[in-house]
């Protein structure tokens, strides 16, 4: 079968059939678009996904993309684009409500998919809870040294925000909350309290599943009465 017929098939299959039809390497061929001029877009697709898995793939960043045998500036940005609106689409519809810890999880999980550093999200809401922004803060390590109060704080008061929820994951998959976790928790309701902002609840993401800190809370003082 020449190179031409190889990367029509799974257009034809995706067409006649639906996107269900086609095998991880085909979907991810249909994505590059083309190959190079020694491997066919179906012989690249699916070299990357035995040598690397669509897991591994979905975790490599521009550099580590760029650097593979095949893949050059412009497979490596639609790749991570790709990507990006896949964790995107996966969550709930922006304008829902949000009034626990279980909605807040299904609402972001999509965007923690995959994740091996820790990301932090803000999710800002009404008085009736309906999601009026969304704030996300990358690239450091949840503690009262990084975490933008300020920044979390002013955002919260611009939008006359009801209160807001604290997302952040747990790249190790161990979702029990750390010191610093707690202490973040805490210093942030403290500052919040005097502005009559609610932080409504903080949870921990890992491994696809959560952990609340809300619903900890609500546990101690129900062991305390």
């Amino acid at each position: 079968m020449n190179k031409t017929s190889l990367e029509l098939k799974p257009r034809e299959k995706i067409i006649k059939f639906g996107p269900e039809s086609l095998l991880d390497y085909e979907l991810l061929a249909l994505m590059l678009s083309t190959g190079t001029k020694n491997e066919s877009v179906l012989d690249l697709a699916y070299r990357l996904v035995n040598e690397y898995g669509l897991n591994r793939l979905f975790k490599l960043n521009y550099n580590e993309l760029k650097s593979i045998s095949g893949i050059k500036e412009a497979k490596a940005s639609k790749l991570m684009a790709t990507f990006e609106l896949a964790r995107r689409a996966s969550t709930l519809n922006q304008n829902q409500i949000i009034d626990n810890a279980k909605d807040l999880y299904l609402y972001i999980k999509g965007e923690y998919l995959n994740l091996d550093y820790e990301v932090l999200t803000v999710i800002y809401v009404n008085a009736k809870c309906k999601i009026i922004a969304k704030r996300k803060y990358d690239s450091f390590q949840v503690n009262l040294i990084n975490v933008p109060f300020k920044k979390i704080v002013g955002d919260a008061i611009n939008l006359s925000s009801y209160g807001l929820f604290l997302i952040h994951n747990h790249p190790s998959g161990d979702v029990n909350p750390s010191l610093q976790d707690i202490d973040v928790t805490n210093e942030l309701k403290k500052i919040l309290l005097p502005l009559n902002i609610h932080l409504l609840d903080s949870i921990i993401i890992g491994n696809n599943k959560y952990f609340s800190l809300g619903e900890m809370i609500e546990r101690i003082k129900n062991i305390e009465e």
